[in-house]
């Protein structure tokens, strides 16, 4: 006689409705999880209390008692949550055995073991931090933010917050809350561009414009007006800077200078200042943030102490002389030798005119076709130039530059007068120029001169920083002691 749990060997005690001690086990491939498992409480106990009805046990015939008070069901009781306990742990550490379906660390760290490889420790989740300090006035200039100083994220609603702590002191300051690139500079080397400080009106095409670029710089451009544009000002916004207002001239330069080298044609903006005794060993134009910590340290000096001299305006700007009035010279109205000899060709058919008259004239090339401004030493001085007109004056002491064809040279005015003078066949009042230096005017044709007098002078306005910047070097729009190498940057 079989039993209903299809297993021949039982008898008919069995009782095919409960589960039986071992439990089958049976896994698939690919499962997450690995049954082991052979018993638990409930089956443990029922195959232990079938097996007290075995025919084969006779001294437990007379135990007929099956309820839970009976101390030797309570005995079962025990042993089969015994049971229970062994084959649950026997379950998982079958399932620690394996990386699919280990659950403890230590167990995969073990099992990588095998193979020679050793974990690392873990390493908690970092983030860049940002801090905004206080704009305020009395705010603090720089502060430190102190090791460990705990900073909690906003989450989302129903999220927890996740909170980091800084991982070493942060030196902060209100000024780098926001650092900007530099957006305007000085302006750069003479080129096809000038911008004039402000709103300059009145500017014509033609003028003359002569220019430096900027402090200690003694190399001079003279060029000529070929348009004007002014640029209106741009109001500053909130986190936007704004400019201030230019005039932009587009310019044509005058190729070569003929002036002596020992003339300053503009007006001296000055070397760099002096520097003040706090920075006075600062002697390098550029300094490394560790040269200047250890030039602090040495003289046992903070950076506060060297932030307001370094930070103090070096020079003033580049500087331009605007001409707006051009002028010929003297006898630069003279008949020409072609004029004077057409004029003997129609009279020659009147009578009286004799033939060997027009013949001479016909050829005749005048002394003023090729004279130069240094003609002028024989009616003035060595240095004397005559303006064609008397108005509008020209000033002493100011510049005056003369211009020919593709050359140019700048001279200072030592004295200024209206004079009626005769000059090449030519009678009128005229302006005598007394120049130095008194060397040069032999480079300048009469005919073909043009002199730029009576400056106005205008500052070189900063220029705006067009190019786009790179992540090599970034220049910042003023000075920012304090930051160091290594420091994040967004």
């Amino acid at each position: 006689m079989s039993c209903g749990c299809g297993d021949g060997t039982h008898g008919w005690w069995c009782d095919e409705r409960v589960a039986t001690t071992p439990l089958p086990v049976s896994n698939r491939p690919g499962l997450p999880v690995i049954r082991r498992r052979v018993a638990t409480h409930a089956t443990a106990k029922a195959t232990m209390l079938q097996a007290l009805s075995r025919p084969g046990l006779i001294a437990l015939h007379e135990l007929t008692r099956r309820t839970d008070d009976d101390f030797s069901v309570a005995l079962l009781d025990t042993a089969a949550t015994a049971v229970d306990i062994v084959t649950f742990y026997t379950d998982r550490h079958v399932n620690e055995q394996y990386l699919r379906t280990a659950t403890e660390q230590r167990s995969v760290a073990a099992l990588a073991r095998l193979i020679g490889y050793a974990p690392q420790p873990a390493i908690a989740p970092t983030v860049d931090l940002a801090f905004t300090l206080e704009t305020a006035p009395g705010a603090p200039v720089r502060t430190r933010v102190p090791v460990g100083t705990a900073v909690q994220s906003n989450p989302e609603p129903g999220q927890p917050p996740a909170v980091y702590e800084t991982l070493h002191d942060l030196d902060a300051s209100p000024a780098w809350n926001a650092l900007r690139p530099r957006a305007r500079r000085r302006h750069g080397a003479p080129g096809t561009r000038v911008s004039l400080a402000g709103t300059v009106t009145g500017i014509a095409a033609g003028d003359g414009v002569l220019f430096r670029a900027g402090p200690g710089d003694r190399s001079v451009t003279f060029a000529l007006v070929s348009k004007v544009t002014n640029v209106d000002a741009v109001p500053a916004l909130p986190g936007v800077p704004g400019s201030p207002p230019r005039t932009e001239l587009e310019i044509s330069p005058v190729g070569t200078k003929n002036a002596d080298p020992s003339v300053e044609p503009l007006p001296s903006t000055g070397t760099l200042p002096g520097m003040p005794a706090s920075v006075e060993w600062i002697d390098e134009p550029s300094l490394s943030a560790a040269a200047l910590d250890a030039g602090l340290l040495a003289r046992s000096l903070d950076i506060d102490d060297i932030v307001a001299p370094l930070a103090a305006p070096s020079g003033s700007p580049g500087q331009v002389a605007l001409f707006r009035q051009q002028r010929a010279l003297a006898g630069s109205q003279a008949p020409p030798s072609s004029s004077i000899a057409a004029t003997i060709a129609l009279a020659s058919a009147l009578p009286n005119v004799p033939a060997n008259i027009y013949s001479w004239a016909k050829p005749l090339i005048l002394p003023w076709e090729a004279a130069t401004a240094d003609h002028y030493k024989s009616i003035g001085a060595a240095g004397d130039v005559y303006l064609d007109g008397a108005s509008p004056g020209v000033p002493a002491g100011s510049l005056v530059v003369l211009r020919s064809d593709d050359k140019w040279a700048a001279y200072a005015v030592t004295k200024a007068a209206a004079e009626s003078v005769t000059v090449f066949a030519t009678t009128g009042r005229c302006i005598r120029l007394s120049l130095t230096p008194k060397t040069g005017l032999g480079e300048f044709s009469v005919r073909r001169t043009t002199a730029y007098a009576a400056p106005e002078y205008f500052a070189l306005a900063d220029v705006p920083v067009v190019e786009p910047l790179t992540s090599a070097t970034i220049e910042l729009d003023g000075l920012q002691l304090g930051l160091r190498e290594g420091r994040p940057v967004v």
